[in-house]
């Protein structure tokens, strides 16, 4: 199993009690946001996207998320994520692009 199907197996054991969507990716919400990861079928490559109500609420988020899921923390702490206004206009959110270890920003 390659580290983007590691990632997204562990994301719905890690956030059993959430409300989670798995078609097509993982999104797990959050009360004040979500995170969403997607496996991309051209290349291999996950996405990997955050967003929260405030940017507060975003670093809570992704700590969370680093702090279950291991393998995906790994990844996280070594990257500068670039910033998005994505979704609702009043919300922050973070989008990175990891090809096993390496990344590419979206």
């Amino acid at each position: 199993m390659g580290l983007r199907n590691t990632i997204l197996a562990e994301l719905p054991v890690a956030f059993a009690g959430h409300d989670i969507s798995m078609l097509d990716r993982v999104r797990v919400a959050f009360d004040n946001g979500w995170m969403l990861a997607c496996a991309s079928v051209t290349e291999p490559m996950i996405t990997v996207c955050f967003e929260g109500h405030s940017e507060t609420h975003l670093h809570k988020i992704k700590t969370e998320v680093a702090r279950r899921v291991p393998t995906l923390g790994c990844l996280l702490a070594q990257l500068p994520l670039s910033k998005d206004h994505a979704g609702c206009q009043d919300d922050i959110g973070v989008r990175g692009k990891f090809p096993g270890a390496d990344y590419r920003l979206g």
